[in-house]
């Protein structure tokens, strides 16, 4: 999640829909980016940051938040694996 641009945002009291009609992308990609979900193009970025009055280069400085590996499993351990509406159980060998 990239908290500071929606901090920018919403201390300059403007919406997510003015920000992507000003720049001209849609309200849900302009979402996207401001939740992490997707980088802009440099030439969006320069857009929302020229509007907004920040430096473009921020969106491409912050590193993305790896998620923790899955703990292992021990030998012996079962799991129940979720698909698709079925439920089935495997044992760990």
């Amino acid at each position: 999640m990239q908290a500071w641009i929606s901090e920018i945002r919403t201390r300059k009291r403007i919406t997510q829909k003015t920000v992507a009609r000003i720049v001209g992308i849609s309200r849900a990609h302009y979402t996207n980016i401001e939740s992490g979900k997707r980088r802009p193009s440099p030439e969006i970025a320069k857009k929302i940051a020229e509007f907004l009055d920040f430096d473009w280069t921020r969106f491409f400085s912050d590193k993305p938040v790896k998620k923790p590996p899955a703990p292992a499993l021990l030998t012996g351990e079962s799991r129940q694996v979720h698909m698709a509406g079925w439920v089935e159980t495997e044992e760990i060998i």
